[in-house]
């Protein structure tokens, strides 16, 4: 089972004005992992990166285009695929 929620916070200037936060609630460690590794091969074939922090039961995504300075239509973009996917994988 998989459980998820999707913010856009604002961050420090020094970093970017905007970046997609997404956390997802896994049963166990090695669905953590797993699911880190399927975005991990989704972030290469959209040569798009998240920052991802993971640990027991959970992943966390930080997306925002760094050359435009905010989150645009591409994170938007990585996060639905990433959703899409992992609905599929995980529920």
């Amino acid at each position: 089972m998989i459980a998820f929620f999707h913010v856009v916070i604002d961050v420090p200037p020094r970093q970017s004005n905007r970046v997609t936060f997404r956390r997802y609630e896994f049963e166990n460690f090695m669905e953590s992992l797993a699911f880190v590794n399927l975005v991990s091969e989704i972030a290469e074939s959209a040569n798009h990166h998240p920052d991802i922090n993971f640990g027991w039961g959970y992943a966390e995504l930080r997306t925002m285009t760094h050359d435009r300075g905010g989150v645009t239509d591409v994170d938007f973009d990585l996060v639905e695929k990433i959703d899409r996917i992992s609905k599929q994988q995980f529920s």
